[in-house]
């Protein structure tokens, strides 16, 4: 096999080719783009992401106040000394007791 020899062109060949500027393909044919419809916008509130964040949100803000109060008061009886709330008071008798036990 021999190799394919390399063609020598001279300068006036030179200038000619480079005068007639790169060689065109020829144009294809355009085939026409199917019309595209804009989009209504999308309401992020519908997505699936948007409603999982919501709710992350919502369970923060509302737990957040019971955290920050149960501390403050957990604090304050551990060192603060002070002692824990009761809906009764045992100690105080009431009328209805008294008169359940004849005094």
């Amino acid at each position: 096999m021999s190799s394919p020899q390399k063609r020598v062109i001279s300068e006036q060949e030179a200038r000619q080719l480079a005068a007639a500027g790169p060689r065109r393909q020829q144009p294809q044919p355009q085939t026409p783009q199917p019309v595209r419809r804009p989009r209504a916008p999308i309401d992020i509130r519908q997505t699936k992401k948007y409603k999982s964040l919501y709710r992350k949100w919502v369970s923060t803000i509302v737990a957040l106040p019971i955290l920050f109060y149960t501390s403050w008061e957990l604090y304050q009886r551990v060192y603060a000394g002070k002692t824990q709330k009761h809906l009764i008071d045992k100690t105080k008798r009431t009328v209805k007791d008294e008169k359940r036990n004849g005094v």
